[in-house]
């Protein structure tokens, strides 16, 4: 859960373990609140049904990715996260998918499991995800084997593939506020904040 987090979600918890601030305490807890989607699916089983969201079904467009972008290469498990329980507060994050190395598996987040949000979107997250299952994690540049870099140099030469990246991207910029305010249950079509400048 957080290989991908922010370096000040890092910091949180570094301070936190080291003088068990209460301030950095808050921020761990309200990243991993928006973040529990990604444990949902851990330990259990993916249903033989699992790629099939409301909306979107992840199967066709897991093989043509793989088809086109990674040679079939790819075996993965696919799956839409459960949406867990409503929180009260407004997230400051979200984490749109998940590669789990040990399951193999690939897990999306259901906000993206709706009408308003384009089939290219999805291929992006799930190209994405696909890209971390190839590469697996890259050793640091100074220290071979001393950390894990998950996006490193080689990492993003293989994300830059994705055809719909810069069409995909706008369309997350552009409705970002609609869906960190997204709850289960809910429309995604909630008013739009525009965060471009005109």
């Amino acid at each position: 859960m957080f290989l991908d987090a922010p370096a000040a979600v890092r910091v949180a918890v570094a301070l936190f373990l080291a003088k068990g601030d209460r301030k950095s305490g808050d921020k761990v807890d309200a990243f991993v609140d928006a973040q529990g989607h990604l444990l949902e699916l851990a330990a259990k089983p993916l249903g033989t049904d699992a790629h099939k969201g409301r909306v979107h079904d992840l199967l066709p467009m897991y093989l043509t990715l793989n088809d086109r972008y990674f040679g079939g290469d790819v075996d993965a498990e696919l799956g839409w996260s459960q949406a867990g329980s409503p929180c009260r507060k407004k997230r400051r994050s979200i984490t749109f998918g998940s590669w789990d190395t040990r399951a193999r598996r690939i897990v999306i987040h259901p906000v993206l499991d709706q009408q308003e949000v384009p089939n290219v979107c999805v291929e992006r997250v799930l190209h994405h995800e696909m890209v971390h299952a190839k590469v697996g994690d890259e050793s640091g540049p100074r220290a071979p084997g001393a950390h894990r870099v998950v996006h490193g140099r080689r990492f993003a030469a293989e994300e830059a593939r994705f055809a719909g990246a810069k069409e995909a991207d706008a369309w997350f910029d552009e409705h970002l506020d609609a869906l960190l305010r997204w709850r289960p249950g809910a429309a995604l079509h909630a008013p739009v904040i525009s965060r471009r400048r005109s």
